[in-house]
């Protein structure tokens, strides 16, 4: 009777652990990026540009501030 027990609780957490695993793992960390970005639509990637430019201009022509800001 144990092992039937055992045989049931370890078909449903050794699937839960895998999928624990692997999304740890640098790997399935890149296919959920992937994912998230492909589900992107035009104005999710406009807005991501707009930060993008905004960031890189702040560290063009200031970088002593963020180093201020940061410390």
């Amino acid at each position: 009777m144990e092992a039937a027990c055992l045989y049931k609780f370890s078909l449903v957490l050794v699937p839960v652990y895998v999928k624990n695993m692997w999304e740890k793992s640098s790997w399935g960390k890149n296919l959920i990026v992937q994912k998230k970005r492909a589900s992107f639509n035009d104005f999710d990637r406009f807005k991501i540009m707009l930060a993008n430019i905004k960031g890189a201009s702040v560290v063009r022509h200031d970088p002593t501030k963020l180093k201020k800001a940061s410390s």
